[in-house]
């Protein structure tokens, strides 16, 4: 695996584009580095025809075809996010019209422009994008991350500190929603004779076991909801 961005940590195994290649310390080693390893080095260290010289700077979007979310994106990596595209986000007024982006309204009506600054009036498409890009939940009863498109969707998290919790939330979330019964698997474990003897209240301990985080068993879970079509809840590293 290679890292492909050299302003992060080192990937969780294989080579780091970003390390300083083996041929250039060679006299330091005892061992050459995996030639996948030097090769992917060599690209981005190396010269002459099949390296990386100079520096290239990416202006094609390929993550999303949505305009306004990139405007938004964009305006967010360069500490700058406008008071509009924040007031967009939680739902409040605005200065133009709900498809405003980049300048024009995307809705093509040259007028909402001129009537959203007199009297706050827009066509039904900016109506709709208004609507759309309100991404904060601004109370309690707003229910839209339990609607069916995010209900089986993929959630990803950087590390496994709060995978264990989520995996078993979502279970039980998405068996109360598609009316399943919830299933649990209880982890099953043979003591050895040295614990049975040691230990005189194994089953009150027990009890104990199941509640504990998979990272404190293994990576195990204790106990694990389980829903026909539940989605798992995944882990970058």
């Amino acid at each position: 695996m290679f890292s492909g961005d050299f302003w992060q940590l080192d990937p969780p195994k294989g080579g780091f584009l970003a390390d300083i290649p083996t041929e250039f310390m060679k006299k330091a080693r005892v061992y050459d580095a995996r030639p996948d390893v030097a090769h992917g080095q060599a690209i981005f260290w190396g010269s002459g025809e099949g390296t990386v010289q100079g520096v290239t700077e990416l202006s094609e979007s390929v993550r999303t075809e949505d305009a306004w979310l990139l405007q938004v994106q964009n305006e967010m990596r360069a500490g700058a996010l406008s008071l509009d595209s924040w007031n967009f986000l939680h739902g409040h007024p605005t200065t133009v019209p709900g498809s405003f982006v980049d300048g024009a309204c995307a809705c093509g009506n040259k007028r909402c422009i001129a009537s959203w600054a007199q009297s706050k009036q827009e066509c039904s498409k900016c109506r709709v994008e208004r609507k759309d890009k309100h991404r904060v939940m601004n109370d309690k009863g707003d229910e839209r991350h339990r609607t069916e498109h995010f209900l089986r969707a993929s959630a990803i998290f950087p590390n496994n500190d709060i995978k264990c919790e989520v995996n078993k939330l979502r279970a039980q979330t998405f068996a109360a929603k598609t009316g399943q019964a919830t299933t649990w698997s209880i982890a099953k474990d043979s003591p050895s004779n040295k614990v049975i003897a040691e230990k005189e209240n194994l089953a009150e301990e027990k009890q104990q076991w199941l509640k504990r985080h998979d990272r404190d068993c293994g990576g195990l879970y204790g106990t694990l909801p389980l829903a026909v079509g539940a989605p798992m809840v995944q882990t970058w590293e």
